[in-house]
């Protein structure tokens, strides 16, 4: 093969793999931004949680998914993240704020790291049946939500009768910190705990 034809072929195959190639590289680009975007927004914060005799440090922080997710959508992001403490690897869940103490601790050192600029986060609460009575809710563990936190006129079910009950998850508004019921299909960001 002459050199000339050696450049010409060598350029026939740059045209023919140069449409694959501008697509693996979308393709990657686009995987690694959705990848930073189900990450925490922030280094996670730090909370001491007594449970029973016990304190142990547990961990949260925020992610902000692009159009945000559903809550079962959160769960999943949840549960694929990972954050170390020494030489233990954490996994993340849909955070179940269960005492007062743990709910306002998170709100505030979230707050106080500067995430504030969304609306509502997705928790891990969700109404077992009934009218939207606040007796009726429960976190993802089982433990039935035992203090009021709920923002004004909430749980509403968003002014439907209660047997036509479509607000059945459980957000948080963290300018306020307040819970307040919404569509388990709504989309929003998240708030992950690592226990």
């Amino acid at each position: 093969m002459t050199r000339e034809e050696s450049m010409t072929h060598e350029l026939g195959l740059r045209r023919a793999l140069a449409p694959s190639l501008v697509l693996l590289a979308l393709f990657i680009a686009g995987a690694t931004t959705a990848m930073a975007q189900n990450q925490c927004s922030h280094t996670p914060i730090k909370v001491a949680i007594r449970e029973g005799r016990v304190t142990r440090d547990h961990y949260y922080c925020v992610i902000r998914p692009s159009g945000g997710v559903t809550q079962n959508e959160a769960r999943n992001v949840a549960v694929r993240q990972r954050f170390r403490v020494g030489s233990e690897n954490r996994q993340g869940v849909l955070a179940s704020l269960e005492m007062r103490d743990e709910f306002s601790q998170v709100t505030t050192k979230l707050r106080q790291a500067g995430v504030t600029s969304l609306a509502r986060l997705w928790v891990a609460g969700s109404k077992r049946s009934g009218c939207p009575v606040r007796s009726h809710w429960s976190w993802d563990t089982g433990i039935g939500l035992n203090y009021n936190a709920w923002a004004p006129g909430e749980p509403n079910n968003n002014g439907k009768d209660c047997r036509d009950s479509r607000e059945t998850s459980m957000c948080m508004w963290l300018d306020n910190g307040q819970y307040a019921d919404i569509s388990p299909n709504a989309r929003l960001g998240l708030v992950v705990e690592f226990p």
